[in-house]
Formats: C-alpha cells, structure tokens, sequence
C-alpha cells in the first residue's frame, strides 16, 4: 500500500503523541513492506533533513510557527500538497482540521481520520474554538472513509453525538528496562525517592491539583515534572512559582532514555490527564513498570484496569489521601507494577498495532472483507 500520514510535527518523534504515533507506525508499515510518506515541519525534524528516516519517506512542509497556527497552517498545506502523490489511504492524526480534507471525499481518495481525544473538551480553548473543533469533529466523521479510535470511550462518543463508529485501534507503549541508572545523577536524584510527573505542560493534565496534592500530603519525597509547553504558557510559569522544596520541574527531556530512566527509578507515578482517549503518557508509564496514581475517568480506568493502579478524584484533597495511601501500603502495591506492564503487553503492542491498521486500510481498500479490532 502507498499510504501518507499527516498531522504529526516531525519523525522521530521529539514532542507530542501524534509524533510518537507517527512515528511507531510509520517505521513499521514501512518495513512490512509499504510505500510510506510523512508530511513534517522543519522546526522539529532532524537538523540534517534526512529524505527518509528507517524506510519512511519524509516531506518538509513550511508553516507558520506559533501557538495556534503552526498546526492548523501545516495540516491545511500538507493535506494541498498531499493531493497529487498517488496514494492508497491518507491516514489524518486528529480531527482538527478536517475541513482541509474535504477535497479528498470530493476526489474519491481513501481517507482515514484517527480521532485521538475530544480536543474540544480540552480547557485551553475558548468559546469560539471549541465550537469550532467539535463541528470539525463532525465533519470528520461525515467525510471519512474510516475512522480509528484508540479509546473504547471516545468510539462509543462518536456512535451516540456523531452517529458514527469506526475501528477501535490503540496506540502502543515499549516495554523498558533501565540500562543507564547514572542518568539520576545529572538531575540529583536518587531511586526511590520521587514521584514523576512527565507530559505536556497544559491545563487538561491537571498538574496544578498533582502539585497541590503532593504539597498538602505527608510524603517526604519530592515531586519530579519533566515537560515543558512549546510556546510561552502563563499557566507554566503560574506552576512554577510554587516555592516549595518537594517540587521540581525539570523541563522538557529529548534525550533518548532518559525519560525511561527516570521513570524506572521512581518511587510512583502521577498521571493526571483527564481529557483524550489513550495516553502516551500513561503507557510509558506502564510500560516501565512504574506503580500508577491516576486520575478516574473512564479513559484511564480502561487503559490502566481498576486493579492495576491507584485511582484518585481529581481533586488536591484526594491526591493528598492517594499518596499517603500508597506511603503506607508501598509493599503490597507492588504486584501492580508487573501486572500493568503485562496489560502494555497484551494489549498496547506497537507491533500490534501497526497489524491491526494494516489490516484497517486492507479492509478500507476492499482487499480484505473485515478487520480486526485490540479487544
């Protein structure tokens, strides 16, 4: 198959899960044996613009940089561009600019929507831009010739608002076992001996109640955020007046690894995100064997399983009960860790995933009579 991808900011991946999706199942397609294009802007790709990175084609697209419009902008002229390749299916991560897509439908081209969360829901946007993101929702499930949900959750929104199903793929998470514990060194930290935190610096990840919760809490440990926000964000630089010793924020961290080191070593992990469907987040985290203290929603209950984590309210009183809680019952959490691992396993496989898309776009092209689906 001759399949392009858009939606993602670069290959490899260096900030955000579209990247990460772009990128685990690009690399693989591509080494099944399919002709794969990834439309990327320059500003986060590799500094030597490769042509092709591991068998993936690349495509550098200009946009214009800044906090709303670098996404919008790159997706409305990669998706011009994408017009004239040959190409069997056109696989759009997120549904934000579907609009842009429309001349595909009119076109007869095989288009498959991977819906991701409810953007719209997030509280970083306003009034107008909500409205805006829930129409292009719609207007995605009206001009797909498939859609792909990595939340059993978000399928079953667009079934009740939409009208409209599609096939329920998950993202992936790779399973990671510490090979450079020095790495705690370069921040100051010993195993043990902090909570983690690592993702997006926005508000939907709730990391004002984690910090809130972790201060009113008992815990003598210190609380570790690795992230950072890709443009200047008044709600990181309101977190990071919080003087208090126990908290730290590292930054974003690129390097390759280091993330993983930080999460094999923790004492727990914090998972705050209340809005999407799978988060990356959340499977990393798993995925190195961290015991979890999540937010309860129905998306991480489904992701985690209930008897697999520590689930809190989200509120900075709950958190607090949560971590004293886990404090006191460390020993016997333990069996947890393995237990998430083995979901990542079973059921998060990247190399799973790619089969079940393969097999998605097969059934799209009419050369297969269904698909499979991850449970």
């Amino acid at each position: 198959m001759r399949i392009q991808i858009f939606g993602a900011r670069a290959i490899p991946a260096s900030w955000g899960g579209f990247d990460k999706t772009a990128t685990e199942l690009a690399v693989r397609l591509a080494a099944a044996g399919h002709d794969v294009l990834v439309y990327v802007m320059p500003k986060y790709a590799l500094p030597s613009r490769p042509a092709t990175y591991r068998g993936v084609r690349l495509r550098y697209v200009p946009t214009v940089y800044g906090k709303y419009l670098e996404t919008p902008v790159h997706e409305v002229v990669s998706a011009f561009l994408g017009l004239w390749p040959r190409a069997d299916i056109n696989y759009v991560l997120g549904c934000r600019t579907s609009l842009a897509y429309l001349p595909y439908r009119l076109l007869g081209k095989r288009l498959v929507f991977n819906t991701d969360g409810l953007d719209f829901k997030r509280s970083k946007w306003g009034p107008v831009a909500r409205r805006y993101l829930r129409w292009s929702y719609r207007l995605a499930s009206r001009i797909a010739s498939e859609l792909v949900h990595d939340n059993t959750h978000i399928k079953r929104y667009f079934e009740t608002h939409f009208g409209r199903g599609g096939a329920f793929i998950t993202i992936g998470g790779t399973p990671y076992v510490s090979r450079s514990p020095d790495v705690l060194g370069q921040y100051g930290l010993s195993a043990g001996r902090y909570y983690l935190v690592a993702c997006r610096i926005e508000p939907e990840n709730n990391i004002h109640n984690l910090v809130a919760g972790f201060v009113a809490s008992r815990s003598q440990r210190t609380l570790v955020i690795a992230g950072g926000a890709n443009y200047r964000s008044p709600y990181l630089r309101t977190l990071q007046r919080v003087e208090n010793p126990r908290v730290r924020f590292l930054g974003p961290v690129y390097e390759e690894g280091r993330i993983e080191e930080l999460h094999c070593h923790c004492f727990a992990y914090l998972h705050g995100h209340e809005v999407g469907g799978t988060n990356p987040a959340l499977l990393t985290a798993m995925a190195c064997g961290n015991l979890v203290l999540a937010n309860r929603t129905d998306y991480n209950l489904e992701v985690l399983a209930e008897e697999n984590g520590v689930f809190f309210e989200n509120t900075p009183e709950d958190i607090a009960r949560s971590i004293e809680y886990v404090e006191q019952h460390h020993d016997r959490l333990t069996g947890m860790r393995e237990r998430a691992l083995e979901r990542v396993r079973q059921y998060y496989s990247w190399d799973r995933s790619a089969e079940l898309h393969a097999m998605c776009f097969e059934h799209v092209l009419g050369r297969r009579s269904g698909y499979e689906e991850t449970f």
